[in-house]
C-alpha cells in the first residue's frame, strides 16, 4: 500500500466496487430482482454482524466503469476487517455468485475521522 505524503493521520479501508457483472444481460427480469433482494439481505445481515460498515448504490455513473470489464459502477461497500475476509464475503454475495455483479477490491484512504459509521 502507498501512502500519501500528509501530514495528518489517515483511516484506510477497504472498499468494494460493485459493477456490472457478465450475467447482467442474460438474466431475466424476475431472477434479477430476486437476486437483488438477496444482495440487500445479504449485506444488512453483514452490517448486523458488525462486519460490514456500509453499502450503497451508486446511481448515474455511466462514465465511471470498472477498467476489466467496462461495465458501470452500481455499488460501494466499506469494511475494515481482514482483506482476506473482505474476498471470501465479497464472493459469497447472492448476485455476485450469479454474474449480476462483479466486486473489485480496493483500498480507500481519508483524513482520519472524515467518514463514520454507525455501530450495527
Amino acid at each position: 500500500m502507498t501512502v500519501p505524503p500528509v501530514d495528518f493521520e489517515l483511516d484506510t479501508f477497504h472498499l468494494v466496487l460493485l459493477s456490472r457483472g457478465p450475467m447482467a444481460t442474460e438474466l431475466d427480469e424476475a431472477t434479477i430482482e430476486r437476486l437483488g433482494r438477496e444482495h440487500i439481505a445479504h449485506n444488512v445481515r453483514l452490517k448486523a454482524d458488525g462486519l460490514l460498515l456500509g453499502a450503497g448504490a451508486v446511481v448515474g455513473a455511466a462514465s465511471t466503469r470498472n477498467v476489466d470489464s467496462g461495465q458501470p459502477l452500481v455499488g460501494l461497500g466499506f469494511w475494515n476487517i481482514p482483506r482476506a475476509e473482505v474476498l471470501r464475503l465479497k464472493d459469497s454475495d447472492p448476485g455476485v455468485q450469479a454474474g449480476l455483479y462483479t466486486a473489485e477490491l480496493v483500498q480507500f484512504m481519508c483524513r482520519r475521522g472524515a467518514i463514520t459509521f454507525k455501530e450495527p
